[in-house]
């Protein structure tokens, strides 16, 4: 039995493994094959499909902040109640804000699993779990 030393670069090897890149990566534009070391250029649908993903893991952060500072603001006013002008208006504004961007995170979801599926049904991929099955 070996006992190797645990050092940063082995936990970041242990923790992240090391995945090679290939066409396929959701990202758009020019893709280097860490593998082959040649530069793989993903189709338009995949560059569609990576601005898709961008946008609706953008709106989603954007959905659980706003919804964090909705929290905090309506702590605040249990706890603390601030007597500055324009808190009555202030503190409630997040919670106005949670169904816009709740609304613009579903439809960009949606938007972004309708391109992935249409995506599967070009390459021939089943996208029904029954026919995987």
């Amino acid at each position: 039995m070996t006992v190797r030393l645990l050092t940063a670069q082995s936990l970041r090897e242990w923790t992240y493994p090391r995945i090679p890149r290939t066409s396929l990566h959701p990202v758009g534009g020019t893709v280097m094959n860490s593998d082959t070391g040649r530069a793989d250029t993903p189709r338009s649908g995949q560059a569609r499909l990576g601005r898709l993903d961008g946008a609706q893991r953008r709106a989603g952060r954007v959905l659980c902040w706003t919804h964090a500072v909705a929290m905090l603001t309506a702590a605040a006013q249990a706890v603390l109640s601030p007597d500055f002008t324009g808190w009555d208006r202030l503190w409630p504004l997040p919670w106005y804000l949670i169904p816009a961007t709740g609304i613009t995170w579903a439809v960009l979801r949606a938007r972004y699993k309708h391109a992935l599926h249409q995506q599967s049904l070009e390459e021939g991929i089943p996208a029904d779990f029954d026919q995987i099955a």
